[in-house]
């Protein structure tokens, strides 16, 4: 399983942000790079935009120009997080797009300290905090790894105990 869980997170691309219909740019193993991938025109980017949400039960329009979306479907290993923006909140291109990717297959609280995202005391720390019904709030840039602990922490509250999780997108699992 150890394996496995780190040969799925290095496939591809692991986000892809579409700024313009010819600025289509990916991240692989951390590094970002500009695609080759590029829209014919505006109209065409603004139309894989809607396609897009709507495929994923949103809608874009005037009332609603973000949108914010899960894709659990497309792919066994991963969930997509689909964020989208479209003009006139985007003032220098018709959409923008960025797509995240999520294993499903999840690091464990010990995974994260042997990647060294999380010491020993921290991870003893939180897991206490979490058993003890406390708060945690997490915040962090994108990529910091706020969903790979927060997948991890849920698999140590115990499986007679409930939690109540406030996230905007289906990112986070439990096997319990």
């Amino acid at each position: 399983l150890d394996c496995r869980r780190d040969a799925v997170l290095q496939v591809a691309a692991s986000d892809i942000k579409i700024v313009r219909r010819d600025s289509v740019i990916k991240k692989t193993l951390g590094k970002r790079s500009k695609s080759d991938v590029e829209f014919s025109s505006d109209k065409s980017l603004l139309n894989f935009t809607k396609w897009l949400a709507y495929k994923n039960n949103g809608i874009l329009n005037q009332q609603s120009l973000i949108q914010r979306l899960s894709d659990t479907t497309s792919h066994p290993d991963f969930i997509m997080r689909i964020s989208i923006a479209v003009s006139p909140i985007t003032s220098h291109s018709p959409a923008v797009v960025e797509i995240r990717k999520h294993p499903r297959i999840k690091f464990l609280m010990k995974d994260l300290v042997e990647k060294e995202m999380l010491t020993e005391e921290m991870a003893d720390y939180l897991v206490k905090a979490a058993k003890s019904e406390f708060n945690i709030i997490w915040c962090g840039e994108g990529g910091s790894g706020k969903t790979s602990n927060m997948n991890a922490l849920l698999e140590e509250i115990p499986a007679d105990e409930s939690t109540l999780v406030i996230q905007e997108t289906l990112e986070l699992h439990s096997n319990h």
